[in-house]
């Protein structure tokens, strides 16, 4: 079952004990959701899918957008105009410009190369998201510790959350030290997932001068 939204929201909701919703809407579960799979990255992100994205070159054109899905680029593979592999592109040869976290960067190719009109194959790391590209079940404990973190210290903040939640199937009234030491429990917890989320990424070709 892939981890949605809808998917994680449920986990959440289990973990905070708040069936009704009235406490934790469930719109404001899935923004603290949404923020912590994005959050994952840049400890956490997946391999691209091999020969997903490409460019094709034209001439003339050395500065080319990077699809915003594409977070991280460690190699750029050159096929020339008839299809023929040509390897990997030295990294003296292209460049990254802007900001690729944002969105906006482009890549810039040498004049030799883009004269070709051949295609470019992008190698890389992407982000993941609730929408498209869902996080596998190692990272769903980690996410939602991380917001059972954020809800929590929304509700601590906030009396009237928190006399909603105190009074939510609860068999017994639970006082603020002891809220703050659920509290304090879910940030150990966090911050013990947190570092054992992370991916192997492989490194990008150092530059020289």
């Amino acid at each position: 079952m892939a981890n949605t939204l809808a998917v994680l929201n449920g986990y959440l909701t289990s973990a905070l004990k708040a069936p009704s919703l009235a406490t934790w809407p469930s719109a404001e579960k899935d923004q603290l959701i949404i923020r912590a799979v994005a959050d994952l990255y840049p400890a956490v992100s997946y391999a691209l899918a091999p020969q997903s994205y490409t460019q094709a070159l034209t001439s003339g054109t050395y500065f080319y957008a990077i699809n915003p899905i594409i977070v991280k680029l460690v190699r750029v593979d050159w096929l020339d105009s008839a299809g023929v592999e040509m390897g990997a592109l030295a990294d003296n040869l292209w460049e990254i410009t802007g900001d690729m976290e944002a969105g906006t960067a482009k890549i810039h190719i040498t004049p030799f190369i883009s004269e070709t009109t051949g295609t470019l194959r992008y190698n890389g790391y992407g982000r993941y998201n609730t929408s498209s590209v869902y996080i596998p079940e190692d990272y769903v404990n980690a996410v939602i510790a991380e917001c059972m973190v954020e809800a929590l210290e929304w509700g601590i903040a906030d009396r009237g959350r928190y006399k909603q939640w105190q009074g939510q199937a609860q068999k017994q009234n639970v006082s603020v030290t002891e809220y703050a030491t659920l509290l304090s429990e879910a940030r150990q917890r966090r911050d013990v997932l947190r570092r054992r989320a992370f991916t192997f990424r492989k490194p990008v070709p150092g530059r020289i001068g």
